[in-house]
Order: C-alpha cells, then sequence, then structure tokens
C-alpha cells in the first residue's frame, strides 16, 4: 500500500511504536512530527513550550505537517494536539488515511506517568490527579480524533490486521497509489 497514514491520538497512545512497526511492514517511511519539529527548531517540544509558548508550537507543527504534501508514501506518528488545530484534521483527512490510536484511559494513565517529565501538558500535573486530567483533556479533543478514517481501541494492534483495514480504508477512498 502506497499512501500516507496519519497516525493520531492521545499522547501515550503508542503512535511512535505502532507507526514505526506499521511502517516497516508497508516499506515506507516513518516520521514522528514531534522529531520532526525538534530536529527543525533545534529545541525540544518542551523547552519549545516553556520559551516560546504553545500557539508557536502549533504553528511549527502545522508549518512542518503540511511540509510532507510532496511525500508520496509513509506512516506519520502526529502530536497528541495536532488534529486538533488549524483545520490539521481536514488537511490529513485529505492527503491519506487518518488512524486514530484510542486505548482504554487506564492504559494511557500507566504509559504516561513515567514519562511525564517529557509532556509539557502533564509534567506538573501530580500523579493523583493525571487520570482526571488525561480524562478532561481527551474529552476536548475527542470531537477531532473521531474524525478519523479508522479508530482502534486495542491496547495491542495486529499490524497484519490492521494493514488488511487500512487497504479497504484506501480502496473505499480511492486513494491507492493516488498520490504522486
Amino acid at each position: 500500500m502506497r499512501t500516507r497514514i496519519f497516525l493520531w491520538g492521545f499522547m501515550g497512545a503508542g503512535k511512535t511504536a505502532l507507526g514505526k512497526a506499521l511502517a516497516e511492514a508497508l516499506q515506507v517511511p516513518f516520521y514522528d512530527l514531534d522529531a520532526e519539529i525538534e530536529a527543525a527548531t533545534q529545541q525540544s517540544i518542551a523547552h519549545l513550550f516553556a520559551t516560546r509558548g504553545e500557539a508557536y508550537f502549533r504553528k511549527q507543527e502545522t508549518t512542518i505537517l503540511r511540509s510532507f504534501q510532496h511525500e508520496a508514501a509513509f506512516v506519520m506518528a502526529c502530536g497528541g494536539g495536532t488534529p486538533c488545530y488549524d483545520d490539521n484534521a481536514e488537511w490529513m483527512k485529505q492527503q491519506g488515511i487518518t488512524l486514530w490510536i484510542n486505548p482504554p484511559i487506564e492504559v494511557l494513565v500507566k504509559r504516561l506517568k513515567p514519562e511525564k517529565r517529557h509532556r509539557p501538558l502533564i509534567a506538573q500535573v501530580p500523579d493523583e490527579q493525571l487520570e482526571q486530567v488525561v480524562r478532561e483533556k481527551l474529552i476536548q479533543r475527542v470531537p477531532y480524533y473521531s474524525k478519523a478514517h479508522l479508530m482502534m481501541q486495542e491496547e495491542t494492534i495486529d499490524i497484519p490486521v490492521l494493514i488488511k483495514q487500512l487497504q479497504r480504508i484506501a480502496n473505499q477512498l480511492n486513494i491507492y497509489n493516488h498520490h504522486p
């Protein structure tokens, strides 16, 4: 399958791990949008948030996301907020297939606790409040995430099964080999 696949979901959903495995299986490049932003700005996401603010970060995020419009085929793990700003959700849907990785909240909290300091939006949240903060933020983002072509709720996703589902969507959308 030669198309663009954008992985959406809350931080800790497993977009990067799934994206790498999916890209390898499809033999296409993998990109982590946050890593691309850090490379382009030569600053960590946490530092960008702290020194330049979220609005600046979101502008960089949109600019770098859209710089991939000329890439023919790839898998991209997007930041948790990427689909929620600047009409990015609609743009990505026009560019390829969007997949919402949506594991249970308990799984997100378990994964996020040990890496909070690397996550600007939750770095200062006490552990005992993390689940509530994740729930609240997820409620805000669900209207955007739910626009995705496909949603997966499993904690562990079977790559061959996922590829078949993505192929079916690509055929329905008539985007198989559609991009230059």
